[in-house]
């Protein structure tokens, strides 16, 4: 397995590389989950160049994720250091780099962290459906704390869980 490069994300050129790896990666990754359509207002809304810069003003730290010198993926985090918390608010990796230990790596790195900022727990949004994905947030100790009804202007609605991590 081949190690990874994690590096904060601080330039639009950066930003412009997540904004393409999302294009890409949300709607093959949720295809099957979510109409098509509400994949793609979903990358506009959160997920170009603007939308990442507005994020990092408000406190959101992006991360590139690189394995022999290529752009792999991506996640984000915000901390909230007064209650010692974090969100894990995306974390996608292109599909010929699933299943090899990188989502792994990439937890580890997220885990160091927060032990690093002293934060006792975090908190992230999964797709009620997406059983893989939450089945893999649970080998990191998240578990399931609340349903969520998301509703969006283009009038989806999303069913999600809120998982949550305890240090």
């Amino acid at each position: 397995m081949n190690k990874i490069e994690i590096f904060m994300a601080q330039s639009a050129d950066n930003y412009r590389q997540i904004e393409q790896m999302a294009f890409e990666i949300i709607p093959e990754f949720y295809a099957e989950l979510i109409p098509h359509d509400h994949n793609l207002f979903f990358v506009q809304k959160f997920q170009t160049v603007a939308a990442i810069e507005d994020q990092v003003k408000n406190g959101y730290e992006y991360y590139l994720i690189l394995s022999d010198g290529v752009c792999i993926g991506y996640f984000a985090l915000q901390f909230n250091q007064e209650q010692a918390e974090m969100i894990l608010s995306k974390l996608y990796l292109l599909k010929a780099f699933r299943g090899n230990g990188f989502g792994t790596q990439t937890m580890d790195f997220i885990v160091q962290r927060m032990k690093d900022r002293q934060i006792n727990g975090s908190t992230l949004t999964v797709n009620r459906q997406n059983i893989d994905t939450i089945r893999w947030y649970e080998k990191y100790g998240y578990v399931v704390t609340r349903e969520l009804v998301n509703r969006f202007e283009n009038g989806h609605t999303m069913l999600d869980y809120e998982m949550t991590r305890k240090s």
